[in-house]
């Protein structure tokens, strides 16, 4: 098993987890954690949005994701996503980005977790075939954000990830 296979096994068993979690958030999909938090509803919509530049960020089409100056591009490669696949989780203090910012962006997230699933789906079918092709090519792509970029690091970055907002999911539910 190659590890783009690894990484996109490891992402569909992630979204096989959050797909269970957002139909056991049904009575507090829209309900924010708490103040400042975002609700169920808003985090996918992030993990949406994520999957979806990201898949636009693999194939070449403009993303949402910033276009770093060249000379920028390493140190944010080595402190984002090297640094993330290094510790196997998102640091505790990590922000996302403005575009992806549900209560920045006024985002209420799908309208029920049956919605978001069949979101989720479509958008991950279509980042996985995105970092398929670039495998078959050479296995790399020119990141707006981090440069060139192995597409099996960065599957394996969007399972962490996605992970990590799964866990924010199973916390409020708790």
């Amino acid at each position: 098993m190659s590890n783009l296979d690894s990484a996109i096994q490891e992402s569909r068993a992630v979204l096989d987890d959050v797909y269970q979690a957002t139909l056991d958030a049904k009575n507090m999909w829209h309900t924010p954690r708490d103040v400042g938090k975002w609700s169920p509803a808003q985090v996918i919509e992030h993990v949406i949005r994520s999957y979806r530049e990201s898949k636009n960020d693999v194939v070449g089409e403009p993303s949402k994701f910033p276009n770093l100056p060249f000379f920028l591009r390493p140190l944010a490669r080595a402190m984002v996503l090297g640094a993330t696949l290094k510790r196997g989780s998102v640091g505790r203090k990590a922000k996302t980005l403005k575009p992806f910012d549900p209560v920045a962006q006024s985002f209420t997230g799908p309208e029920s977790p049956e919605s978001a699933n069949e979101l989720l789906k479509e958008v991950f079918e279509e980042f996985e075939q995105a970092c398929r092709e670039c495998s078959s090519k050479n296995g790399t792509f020119k990141s707006s954000l981090f440069g060139a970029v192995s597409v099996e690091e960065y599957a394996s970055f969007q399972a962490i990830h996605t992970r990590h907002h799964l866990q924010q999911i199973l916390d409020q539910l708790n």
